[in-house]
């Protein structure tokens, strides 16, 4: 999807030497063939090639055809329409579900909450910030409450809320929203929120917001 830089190595390629070093054999030189390992050992990218996923078909309906940006039907795909992958519940498999373990955790006050990594659509990882065009859509490091979470600490919208990730401590604006159980705080990635997986949290205002 990104092309490497000039005089760095794709992340395949790098995958690749820490393989070789810890004595296993991986592809580091065509990205084909490491499609086609993966192909041969994941059932779920059995069907999966680049030959396949570079096909066209003729779309119609064949108007304008000189699009510099995707224009539905009208623009001319060339590079390849892509493949849809068939999940287990579709090939007729069995499919179960392992049960999540909450980590444990509560604030100063008692209250038990739990940080979850959410993905957004313009933040601060490898393929928007090379992008300055995009840079006024990236909004400030925020986290997402329910107004019932943060009440009792006088943390209203807007305010300044200081995370604590299992000793990391972060500065993000507190954004409140009803739709969410008490005991979460969603957190965006790729904003500077060192945060991962599910993750022990507690919260403190820094700053009330100015009305």
């Amino acid at each position: 999807a990104v092309q490497e830089r000039p005089q760095t190595l794709p992340d395949f390629s790098i995958t690749a030497q820490i393989g070789q070093r810890s004595g296993i054999e991986l592809e580091h030189r065509f990205p084909v063939h490491v499609m086609d390992q993966i192909s041969e050992q994941v059932l779920d990218y059995s069907e999966v090639s680049y030959a396949k996923v570079s096909a066209v078909v003729e779309q119609w309906p064949t108007i304008g055809r000189a699009d510099l940006y995707y224009g539905g039907t009208s623009y001319e795909n060339s590079q390849g329409l892509g493949f849809e992958l068939q999940p287990a519940a579709q090939r007729g498999e069995q499919v179960s579900l392992a049960a999540v373990q909450l980590p444990e955790s509560n604030t100063s006050d008692g209250v038990d909450l739990i940080a979850v990594p959410i993905t957004i659509l313009y933040d601060r990882g490898q393929t928007v910030v090379p992008a300055g065009l995009l840079h006024h859509r990236i909004p400030e490091p925020y986290v997402l409450v329910h107004p019932q979470t943060t009440a009792p600490l006088g943390i209203t919208e807007g305010a300044q809320m200081r995370l604590n990730l299992s000793g990391v401590e972060v500065v993000v604006v507190a954004h409140m929203d009803e739709t969410i159980p008490e005991a979460v705080v969603l957190v965006p990635r790729s904003m500077g929120v060192p945060i991962h997986g599910l993750t022990p949290v507690e919260i403190a205002i820094v700053e009330q917001a100015v009305k």
